[in-house]
Order: C-alpha cells, then sequence, then structure tokens
C-alpha cells in the first residue's frame, strides 16, 4: 500500500494503529529513500522512547478521572455517577480500560473484573515475549494496593516476602517491577509501587489467589506482624467479591479466632481492614455485625464500641439492598436510641439519610421504610415516639436533597438509591407517608399534635409538589377534631410563594384549602399566632 501511494505522486497522509517499531522503522525509511509528498503517522501503546531518525515522537499521557467520567457518562448513560467515579478510578485514566470495565458492568455487580483478555495481553505484555517469571511477579506484587519496591532486606523488606511468593530472589523481582515500570504498568512515588491501572491489579491478584496456596500467602503477608502489608492486602481484597478465594478469606477474619473477630474493640488498624473487606461478602458482613451486637448488647450500641463510626458507615451501605434494609435499619436505630447526649459523631444522621426520597442510598421502598416509622410512631417509649418524628419528617421532605454520604462500597455497581423519575412514582411514595402519619395522629392522642406540627412543616412543599387533593383530605380528617392551624400557616406560605408562579385553578384550590383551615374557635386562633411567630 505505501508503495503504490508513493508512486501515485500525491500529498497522503497514513496512519498505522497498533504499529510495532520494526514496521515503524520500515516505512519510515520507505519514506525518506523517496522523495514523495507522504507522511506516516504510527499509534502504539510503547515505544521503549528509542530515538528514531525522521520522527517525531508524542507521548499521550492518562486521562483524567474527570473526562474519563463525561466519556462514561455520553457512552454508558444507564450506569450511574457513583459507579462511574469508581470506573474511571479503577482505569486510572485509560480510556480502553475504562470502556471494558463499563460493558461488563453493565451485565453484572463487580466493576473491577477486566474480562477483556485481549485488552489484558494488549496491556501487560505490549507485543514483548510473553514472559512468566514476569507475570509471577505482577501477580504477586497485584496482591498489595501498593508495595515498597526498594527495600530489598531486613524486617521492612516487603519485596522479600512477595519475591517468595513469586518464586523468585528479591533482585529478580526488583528487575520485574523496573520492567513493569518501563510498560508504564507501575506507578513509582519515592520507594512506593503500585500495579495500575487498578483493573489490571484486580485480575492480576485473582490470579495470585488461584495460583497461590493462600497459606502461602497468609505466613507472607498477614503472619508477618507488618501492619502496612497487612493493610494493603486488605485493601485489594476488598474489590475482589466476585472471587472465591477472596470471600472465603474475609469469611475467615470474621470467624472466632479471626483478624476482626473482636468488632467493637478493634485499634486503628483493625477499623481500616473492616471497612476494607466488609463489601467483599455484603450477607456475611451483616450477620457478622448482628452476631457481635447480640453477643455483646451490654455496651455495643453505646459509646463503648471503639469502632462505632467504621460499624455505622458500613450497616448503611449494607442497607443498599432493600431486602437488607429491615436489618439494617434495625441495628441503626439501636445505636440512635443508645446515643449519648453531646456525643461528636452523631448516629441518627446515618438512619435518617435512609428515609428521603432522594440521595437515601437504599432501594427500600416506601412502604418498608413507612413501617418503620410507623412502628416506632405507635411505641409507648417517648425516646422511640421522637426518632419515629424525625423520620416522618424526613420522608415528607420535597425540595434541598443532600447527602454528604459515601455512595460507593467496594466494586459493586452502585447507584444513589430508589430515584422516582415518574410524577406517579413521587406522587405515590407521599401517598403512603401521609397516609401512615395520618393513621400514627388518629391512633395515639397524645402523639397526635406533635404530628400534625411535623406534617404541617411540610404543607408548603406537598402543595408545591401539586398534592392539592391528598393535603385537603388530610386538612378534613385533621379540622374535624381539633383544627390544624399550623397546617393553616403552611398553606398561606404556599400561597405567598406559588403567588404569579401557579395556575388560577390550582391557586384556587390554596384559597378553598386556606378558607378550610383558617382558625375560628377562640383557642384556636392564640395557637395560630404562636405558630405564625415560631414560638
Amino acid at each position: 500500500m505505501l508503495s503504490r501511494l508513493v508512486s501515485m505522486g500525491h500529498r497522503v497522509v497514513l496512519i498505522v494503529d497498533n504499529c510495532g517499531i520494526d514496521l515503524h522503522r520500515k516505512l519510515a525509511a520507505k519514506i525518506a529513500s523517496s522523495n514523495c509528498l507522504l507522511s506516516v503517522i504510527t499509534v502504539e501503546y510503547d515505544i521503549n522512547d528509542d530515538e528514531l531518525q525522521d520522527t517525531d515522537i508524542f507521548k499521550l499521557e492518562a486521562a483524567s478521572s474527570d473526562l474519563i467520567e463525561k466519556m462514561l457518562e455520553s457512552r454508558y448513560p444507564a450506569i450511574a455517577p457513583p459507579s462511574r467515579h469508581v470506573i474511571a478510578r479503577f482505569s486510572e485514566g485509560n480510556s480502553r480500560v475504562a470502556f471494558a470495565l463499563a460493558e461488563t458492568a453493565k451485565n453484572g455487580e463487580s466493576l473491577a473484573r477486566l474480562k477483556d483478555t485481549d485488552l489484558f495481553e494488549r496491556l501487560f505484555h505490549q507485543q514483548k515475549a510473553p514472559s512468566a517469571e514476569l507475570l509471577d511477579a505482577a501477580k504477586a506484587c497485584a496482591l498489595l494496593y501498593s508495595f515498597d519496591g526498594e527495600t530489598l532486606d531486613g524486617s521492612e523488606s516487603e519485596l522479600s516476602p512477595l519475591a517468595s511468593l513469586a518464586g523468585q530472589s528479591a533482585d529478580h523481582l526488583h528487575k520485574h517491577v523496573a520492567e513493569l515500570h518501563r510498560r508504564q504498568l507501575v506507578q513509582k512515588r519515592s520507594k512506593w509501587r503500585a500495579i495500575l491501572p487498578h483493573a489490571l491489579a484486580n485480575r492480576l491478584a485473582k490470579r495470585a489467589l488461584e495460583d497461590i496456596p493462600i497459606q502461602r500467602i497468609e505466613a507472607a503477608i498477614i503472619n508477618r506482624s507488618s501492619a502496612r502489608m497487612l493493610r494493603s492486602f486488605s485493601r485489594r481484597i476488598g474489590y475482589l467479591h466476585d472471587d472465591e478465594h477472596a470471600v472465603a478469606l474475609a469469611a475467615k477474619w470474621f470467624a472466632v479466632g479471626g483478624l476482626l473477630e473482636q468488632l467493637g474493640k478493634l485499634n486503628t488498624l483493625g477499623e481500616e481492614i473492616f471497612e476494607n473487606v466488609a463489601p467483599v461478602n455484603p450477607a456475611a458482613t451483616l450477620a457478622f455485625i448482628e452476631e457481635a451486637a447480640e453477643k455483646h448488647e451490654d455496651w455495643f450500641f453505646s459509646e463503648q464500641n471503639r469502632n462505632k463510626v467504621q460499624i455505622l458507615r458500613a450497616v448503611r451501605s449494607l442497607a443498599y439492598e432493600s431486602a437488607k434494609f429491615e436489618r439494617c435499619a434495625a441495628l441503626l436505630q439501636r445505636f440512635a436510641l443508645n446515643e449519648a447526649p453531646g456525643a461528636r459523631e452523631s448516629t441518627v444522621d446515618p438512619l435518617k439519610s435512609l428515609f428521603s426520597l432522594y440521595l437515601s442510598g437504599t432501594h427500600a421502598s416506601a412502604a418498608q421504610r413507612s413501617a418503620l416509622v410507623n412502628t416506632l410512631l405507635k411505641s409507648s417509649i417517648a425516646a422511640e415516639q421522637e426518632l419515629g418524628l424525625t423520620l416522618l419528617g424526613e420522608m415528607l421532605k420535597t425540595t434541598h436533597f443532600t447527602s454528604h454520604h459515601s455512595f460507593e462500597f467496594g466494586a459493586w455497581k452502585r447507584d444513589f438509591g430508589l430515584h422516582p423519575t415518574s410524577g406517579d412514582q413521587v406522587r405515590d411514595w407521599y401517598m403512603q407517608v401521609i397516609e401512615m402519619g395520618r393513621a400514627a395522629e388518629a391512633s395515639s392522642s397524645g402523639l397526635s399534635g406533635r404530628v400534625r406540627r411535623v406534617m404541617a412543616n411540610q404543607v408548603a412543599g406537598l402543595l408545591r409538589i401539586g398534592m392539592f387533593d391528598e393535603v385537603i383530605a388530610l386538612a378534613r380528617a385533621f379540622t374535624e377534631n381539633s383544627g390544624w392551624p399550623e397546617g393553616w400557616i403552611g398553606v398561606r406560605n404556599a400561597m405567598r410563594r406559588g403567588n404569579g408562579k401557579i395556575s388560577e385553578v390550582a391557586f384556587k384550590k390554596l384559597e378553598e384549602l386556606e378558607e378550610r383551615l383558617r382558625p375560628r374557635e377562640a383557642l384556636q386562633k392564640p395557637r395560630a399566632s404562636l405558630v405564625a411567630s415560631g414560638a
């Protein structure tokens, strides 16, 4: 083709993708030896920094995570933002890796699995002769999220135990790590190294767990009493929830005599390991927390639990699945009810965050959440009633949905939780909550006034999203008894904010509702004045 193009004498640019260095040299020599108008552009993953005559070399650096996320959003709009963020992090700026992970994620629950064998071969071998020793070295190093790549000897050496897993000497492993760095598969910062992109490292780590006896891995990493190596190893394991060896290892750590047996009294290292491996087997993690809570019920939900913050974060993430919601909510509820006055970390907030319409981090239905709130409201215990009122107000909220909680959980595919998109779905949510609140108000005279105030606080928002008939029905039920001056204030607020912004028909309904709720009795007017003034 090149000879034909040269003979034509036209100005042509020939572009050759996946072009090895030898082919590039032949093409460049052919062009240089002929007086032609032809130029050639070759694209290759690795050119070994060779100085090529009559050739300009341009190196494309990895894309930023933000750019990768935007590309994923454009090509894979069905993948939720939390999952796109994880894929971008695992791909380390390599768009081909990111797209391969996204393709896998479309039909599975793992964001870490690089199933594309051709892409793996291209990334790892880069058209060089396959080397079993280099692959063994990479597998051993990939077991750690990062490792010390310079210290060869002594108790602080991490190359020595990794080399033993690879069946090599520390010197040989050091040489292979250097070669992986030249292939841009190892990141280097000071003495620290890391196999990258992490999608490649995760695949290599899974191969290592298959090929290396787990007893050897435990002897080299776990039993060496190296906190840094163990922390790094647990972080890698946390991304391998679809690997049976990683699942078995996490179960061993949860078992009697395991690394994490003393949940609630773990030191800082134990806390980090627990958070790292919690995503490996969600069902086992939840059962482990419940077992620890039952075994140490006298202090587990109190300030004596040194790992409370980590447990709360894990339980909130485990509540993502609707099938686990009730069990997770029950744990969070017990923490909230046992919160000491003036506690630094709120135990109510993680539970409360699960009850908003959007950004809840759970796919539990409105019925599931309403059932728990209803149980709390009907309790004879004042603290439980107060918690129920807090959650009722959260479920009724119609605007300003925010969250400071993380929606990522290891390498699991995640989104922001239940996200009603149609008007009917949104209406169904609030109808269930309103009916639940109305029933709770009617069932307890002692709770009636507080339920009314909580629901009145959200009247303006409910009217703003078009829940006219539902609020009118609620107002009719409340006014049959002792009136609802708090609701009247809410309607007046909705009228003030909506004047000129809503249709005449809707505004007429608001006027009729305001007339119905307007205080008339001598005792209601002072109450309305106090409510209006914020007293």
